[in-house]
């Protein structure tokens, strides 16, 4: 079945024109069937001589951890980003309605959104794209970061007064619901011999 396929021809043939056992031949492809010489779309190189050898369980783990790692960090920065734009204009973060089919979820997740659809590093690892149980979106998580911000910001304020003579100005009022609030303003001259005044 295999002859109209290929055809035996000795070793020597081509050179004495002489013949040798049939043992000693090797099949090649028959001149009736044309063959294809076209590259085979991969590189033979590549290819594992042994199918069981694989790259291991523990290297599996690493890659992936690295991925998360680095989405974490992405999704970290992002959210500090949003968080330090609302402190310094004062802005308010929750909103009335945050589910999703709410027209304004608030100006955390809204400045958020608004982020993740202008960078696509940010919006492949946030809101949908993002683990259930890693969204960095809830209040409480937005209140940590707010302490954390609070703390680095105070440790800037005292590191920029060092041991120079400053003043403090407390102001304490009732809003309309009876809530007392405390205003404190702190003013001193920089390392840079300008007046600075903090709130």
């Amino acid at each position: 079945m295999l002859d109209r396929f290929v055809i035996k021809r000795p070793r020597n043939s081509y050179e004495s024109g002489g013949s040798i056992p049939a043992s000693q031949s090797f099949l090649v492809p028959s001149p009736s069937v044309p063959v294809n010489t076209t590259s085979p779309g991969f590189d033979m190189n590549e290819i594992i001589s042994d199918p069981g050898v694989s790259s291991g369980v523990s290297y599996v783990f690493s890659s992936q951890s690295r991925e998360m790692e680095v989405a974490y960090h992405t999704r970290l920065t992002a959210t500090l980003d949003v968080i330090s734009l609302l402190l310094r204009h004062g802005l308010s973060f929750r909103g009335h309605d945050e589910s999703s089919t709410s027209m304004n979820r608030g100006n955390f997740l809204e400045f958020l959104d608004w982020y993740s659809k202008r960078n696509k590093n940010i919006s492949d690892v946030v809101s949908q794209n993002a683990p259930c149980n890693n969204q960095m979106t809830s209040p409480y998580i937005q209140k940590q970061m707010v302490n954390v911000c609070a703390v680095e910001t105070t440790l800037a304020i005292l590191h920029d007064i060092g041991d120079k003579l400053f003043t403090i100005l407390v102001d304490e009022s009732r809003d309309i619901s009876v809530k007392e609030h405390m205003a404190v303003v702190l003013r001193y001259c920089t390392s840079y011999a300008f007046d600075s005044t903090r709130e």
